[in-house]
């Protein structure tokens, strides 16, 4: 693995790892108040397919810039881009991405489409936020994140180790919070969570991703940990999605939200075959 600091402008530079010596092929977006190193073990099982990648901690997140601003989504694009710029896009990449990961993926293509060949949303970009809740402040009181205020840094860890992550998991993990005399704090402020949820908010996938024509597959968690999971007609409702959006959607049993790191090997199985779809249909 190869860690670069690409600089963006003069406030803004996006922290990045390549894993792979040749030039990548695969981009993996992190989701929301997350960050790159939960695609370390999928990067590692993907090298091991002689497939390269990078991944990419979006502003405000992880070791990338914390701005107060240019959380919108274009101004993200932009910042994908110039990465994209920097390792050479000579030609497009596979691009993954993660719960709020997923909407940036899919956007990015709509905005910068010579740049993608295909797409692997995981557990999110597949729902209109507004068509799940009634307004923007129902949104921003259910969805916003818990102000942290001096949670130990190492009790934080149990708890999370409680869920049954491995130590290297775990390790990946802990990289969405800064350790600071000990008390965990989120590298995503408040604030700029906030901005990033009223985009997300914003965004509608339903007009999107049946604009795109390139191959699209969606990996949903297990639907007793899916944001589906109320619905009396399950299969009917993903269907209904996978037919409205074009888009081939698998579902993980077993999984949580986070399946790409619960599960690399098949991620990573997963890619490489819309990896091979995508060249087949010359995207």
């Amino acid at each position: 693995m190869k860690n670069h600091l690409v600089e963006i402008s003069g406030e803004v530079s996006i922290a990045t790892s390549q894993y792979g010596s040749s030039d990548p092929e695969v981009v993996l977006i992190h989701g929301l108040a997350s960050n790159r190193h939960m695609y370390d073990l999928v990067a590692e099982e993907l090298e091991e397919m002689g497939i390269s990648s990078i991944s990419l901690d979006q502003r405000g997140h992880g070791d990338s810039s914390k701005p107060s601003s240019g959380y919108d989504h274009q101004t993200i694009s932009n910042d994908v881009a110039a990465v994209l710029r920097m390792y050479d896009t000579s030609r497009p990449k596979l691009l993954v991405g993660q719960s709020w990961g997923g909407a940036m993926v899919s956007d990015f293509a709509a905005k910068y489409p010579d740049h993608v060949s295909g797409l692997v949303l995981i557990d999110g970009g597949i729902f209109d936020l507004k068509e799940r809740f009634d307004s923007w402040e129902e949104v921003s009181q259910l969805l916003a994140p818990p102000k942290f205020s001096g949670i130990s840094f190492s009790d934080l860890e149990a708890r999370i180790a409680s869920g049954g992550w491995n130590q290297r998991q775990l390790c990946c993990i802990m990289e969405n919070f800064d350790n600071i005399g000990g008390s965990a704090y989120p590298h995503l402020a408040f604030d700029n969570h906030m901005q990033i949820l009223k985009a997300l908010y914003e965004y509608t996938p339903s007009k999107v991703l049946p604009s795109l024509d390139i191959p699209k597959l969606a990996l949903l968690a297990d639907r007793s940990n899916s944001p589906l999971a109320n619905s009396a007609n399950y299969d009917v409702m993903v269907e209904k999605i996978s037919s409205e959006l074009s888009i081939e959607i698998r579902e993980f049993e077993g999984a949580r939200h986070d399946l790409h790191l619960q599960f690399p090997k098949e991620t990573a199985v997963a890619i490489r075959q819309m990896l091979l779809k995508a060249k087949v249909t010359g995207k």
